[in-house]
């Protein structure tokens, strides 16, 4: 995303609102379960985790990266019309390979 960036270890994520078909054809979005994580992927990243004495640490995350994260985590924010989370770098649990 162009035009926004990020601040230090913060990143915008944009969630996968993939679908899935019960075996009698109903759609239930992802969105609509009890899953206590959900998916997305990183679209922009901040310049890295502020340390203590002022410096900043590379953050492990890349623009691109599918992760999963809790499902009560982040900040639900919109830009340019679309729905993201914000979320800090501790807040993810991994990347989806």
């Amino acid at each position: 995303m162009k035009n926004f960036k990020p601040l230090y270890d913060n990143m915008l994520v944009e969630l996968d609102t993939a679908e899935k078909k019960t075996e009698t054809g109903i759609i239930i979005s992802i969105e609509n379960e009890h899953n206590s994580t959900r998916n997305g992927k990183v679209i922009a990243v901040g310049e890295g985790r502020l340390n203590s004495d002022g410096t900043t640490s590379k953050l492990l995350l890349n623009v691109g990266d599918n992760v999963v994260f809790g499902q009560h985590s982040g900040i639900s924010i919109q830009f340019d019309g679309k729905d993201y989370l914000m979320l800090r770098e501790p807040e993810i649990f991994g990347v989806i390979k």
